[in-house]
């Protein structure tokens, strides 16, 4: 994985996408489980997962609780996610923006729990895609193992 650059107060990662905004409000982008300015990630269980803490939970219930906190996820990481044969442990990143208040979610990364990339989606919106494509592919060197 890349290793971060932080600028001289050490509160703030470069980041050199084509988004300006994105570059702009990102402190830190990491793997596994984050709250950051403009990423939220998180382990999310397979469907079939039914114990956790030796209590005993419906199938996808727990999948379910992991997901909670992720809106607009699209259908074609929906469905990885929630495929029944899944056995192991994904990573979910949404990375966003804040324009005038509202989170903007520029688009979803998927690996696996060794930080394989699975699949990523960039969503559309005001914005011009290319950029939001620059800020996701950006993040990927951070999160991945995969060489770029």
């Amino acid at each position: 994985m890349k290793k971060a650059n932080f600028n001289m107060a050490g509160t703030k990662q470069i980041i050199n996408s084509d988004y300006k905004l994105f570059n702009k409000q990102t402190n830190c982008i990491s793997y596994g489980n984050i709250i950051a300015n403009t990423q939220y990630s998180s382990y999310i269980r397979p469907y079939g997962q039914t114990t956790c803490n030796n209590h005993n939970f419906s199938e996808g219930e727990l999948m379910k609780s992991d997901l909670k906190h992720f809106r607009n996820i699209p259908a074609s990481i929906k469905d990885k996610l929630y495929a029944k044969d899944r056995k192991e442990s994904y990573i979910l990143y949404e990375f966003f923006v804040y324009r005038n208040g509202i989170k903007d979610i520029i688009g979803y990364v998927l690996t696996d729990k060794k930080h394989k990339l699975i699949t990523y989606e960039v969503l559309e919106s005001y914005n011009n895609y290319n950029k939001r494509l620059s800020a996701i592919l950006e993040t990927l060197p951070y999160i991945t193992n995969d060489l770029y």
